[in-house]
This record gives structure tokens, sequence and C-alpha cells, in this order.
């Protein structure tokens, strides 16, 4: 938990120079989405804030509480990158054309599989990162889950020498074969589910590895696990974690879990990526009415996009070590029932995955069902 005066500052000073939506708020906050829906509803209590049911604005008293010589000094994100350190230079406009073009028709995200995949400009943005550290060109690369279609769009670069994509959705590897034979790419899909073992001939093997883990603490020790058993000593690893729904206990777990695995983190960019796609859309976004219910006061403001967004990890891997052994099997739980408030799994029963019973997904739904009547 983050100290409730750091967070009260943080809303005081957002709101200092001019009204705000929620969404402009979420768009520049740090912490949970826990931690917001209970430091904007205390500001409200305490008559530091107000809204019209469409912006909050600072009352006079709140108003009084902002420290007017740290706004002035406060600084904005770069114009020109939006805080990601890289620009796209002109082959992108290309490779970005390109990439559409192969991703037309791509299978719409299912819940059943925590899937929600980004914008063609992030992707292009991870590449150029990549690329900016060595981490493409003539390298073996594998993904760990790939509903952002990274590796269409590493391939069409002609860069990697070898490029694997772990998933556990079949209608991804069906696509990525038909990109395939259409493009003249030779992306490798192997139907993979994270709580099994790893195929031996995968170990060792590669350069870099890139995933979007699924947030919870089984999640992350998974997907980083077998991402780190697959690279060769001195390799590396991209993967996305937000502050949304991972709190600062998480992210000392996950630091401490590369460092038990004997990799170390060289860089960590805050809101790299954003999710702006259709699944974020009224009137299936399960979060607004959540929200609205938890909040004090009235909240008729429509739902919009590019709130949510995720940082992205690199690490190196110095002496690769899993703490999940590449032929041990983990239970992976989906969503945390005390932090994942952003997908549908958070608001109803989710669907027996492909193998399990219904008993699994009725313990999740009631964990989950008892977290949201406790109060943020």
């Amino acid at each position: 938990m983050s100290c409730m005066r750091e967070l009260d500052k943080f809303i005081l000073l957002q709101l200092a120079d001019s009204d705000k939506t929620i969404w402009d708020l979420l768009d520049g906050w740090q912490f949970t989405l826990a931690e917001f829906i209970s430091t904007v509803n205390k500001l409200y209590e305490e008559g530091l804030l107000d809204t019209d049911g469409k912006k909050l604005r600072l009352t006079r008293e709140g108003k009084g509480r902002v420290n007017r010589a740290e706004l002035r000094y406060m600084p904005r994100l770069c114009g020109a990158c939006k805080g990601r350190r890289i620009t796209l230079p002109k082959p992108y406009r290309g490779l970005l054309r390109k990439f559409r073009r192969a991703v037309r028709g791509r299978p719409a995200p299912k819940d059943d599989y925590y899937q929600g995949f980004v914008g063609e400009l992030d992707v292009a943005a991870r590449i150029a990162l990549m690329n900016y550290h060595g981490d493409v060109a003539d390298k073996k690369i594998i993904l760990i889950g790939d509903d952002d279609l990274l590796s269409v769009a590493l391939a069409l670069t002609g860069l990697p020498s070898r490029i694997v994509v772990l998933d556990v959705d079949e209608r991804i590897g069906d696509f990525i074969d038909g990109v395939n034979e259409k493009h003249g790419l030779t992306i490798e899909f192997l139907r993979y589910n994270v709580e099994g073992p790893l195929p031996k001939t995968l170990l060792n093997r590669f350069d870099a590895f890139s995933s979007e883990p699924l947030e919870t603490e089984s999640g992350m020790k998974a997907f980083l696990s077998r991402g780190v058993a697959c690279l060769r000593k001195g390799g590396v690893g991209y993967f996305g974690l937000t502050t949304l729904e991972a709190s600062r206990r998480k992210w000392f777990m996950v630091e401490e879990s590369l460092l038990r695995m004997g990799c170390v983190i060289t860089d960590v960019i805050r809101g790299f990526t954003i999710y702006p796609s259709v699944y974020f859309k009224e009137p299936k976004e399960p979060f607004l009415p959540l929200l609205k219910f938890k909040l004090k006061f009235d909240f008729k403001e429509k739902f919009e996009t590019g709130w949510y967004k995720s940082s992205l990890v690199r690490f190196e891997a110095v002496e690769p070590s899993p703490i999940v052994r590449w032929n041990e099997k983990i239970k992976v739980e989906l969503v945390d029932p005390k932090e994942s408030l952003a997908h549908p799994f958070s608001y109803g029963p989710p669907k027996p995955r492909d193998g399990e019973g219904p008993r699994r997904a009725r313990k999740l739904a009631a964990n989950i069902d008892r977290a949201r009547q406790k109060p943020f």
C-alpha cells in the first residue's frame, strides 16, 4: 500500500491547473485502481474536491492544500516520444503499413485467455526499443503469448534469424500459419500452456523473449520462469507490468523473483504500452459499472480509452536459473481478486479452460465475489 498522503497529493496536483475527467486522472495515475477509487472518495468526502458529474475540480479548501512551488517545477512528458525514450524513424512507416495489412482479420480477444492486443504503434515501438538495444537483428526470439502479433511485425522487418511463438490459443497459431503462407514468413508456432512443462528442445536456445504475463503472482512466476528457461546466458527478456493492477508489493515480488532467477533489470519505462483497442469500449467494458458503483458521487462521464497503460521492463539473464523448473507444472491464477479490477473475470464467473471442470472456475468466482464486497 502506498502512502495515503502521497496519493492525496498526486490527485491535488493533477487538478490544480484545470478540471479533469476521471479518465484524465487515470491517464496519469501511478498506483493501483483500488487506491485511485479510495483516494478520490476520501478527497470528496473531506470536501477537497467536487464534481458536476463529468469533471472533477478542487474546492477552495482543496486549492489551499496545493504546494504551488512544487507545481511550478512540475515537468511534462516529452511530446515527441510520449515518455517512451525512442521515436520511430521513417522505415517504420512502411513496416506499419505492411503490419496493418498482414493482421487484418486477426482473432478477436478472448476473455477466457485474458487477451487484449495493443495498437500497431505500440507494437512498432517495442520493436524499435528492442532494436535500439541490439536485441532483434540476427537474434533468435521467443514469444510466450502473442495476441499482439508482435511476431508478425518482427518477421516483417526481416531482422531476426528465428521467431517462435508459444500460445495456448490455437486461433493465433492458425492465423500465423496463414500470414506465413501469404507473406512468405517463417514464424514457428507451438500450442502451449504455461502451466505445463516446456518442450526440452526450447531450453537455452534463444537470445531474447517477450511476453505480457498475467499479473497474478503465480502468473508472473510462470511466464517469467518459462521465458528465462528458454534464454541462453546473456539473453534478454521484455515484459509488461502495470501499476494499475499490480501493487508495489507485487512489483517487489517480481524484482525479487528475477534476482533469484539470476537476472538483472536494465530498463523500466513507465506507460510504454497503451491499450486503446476495441474490446475496451462500452457496453462491454466491465470496469465502468464497478467504478460508478464504488465512487461516492454521481458519475455520468462515458467510457474513454487510452488510460490503461503498462510499463515495459527489460532484463538480462546473467546466470539464468528459473524458479519454476522447465519440467515442473504450476497452477496459474488468472486474476488477483484484490488488484485485478479491469478484466471481465473480476465481475463474473470465468468459463472453465480446456481440460478443467467447473469446480475451479466456481472457486475463483467466489473468491472474486468476496473481494468485491470489501471496501477499497
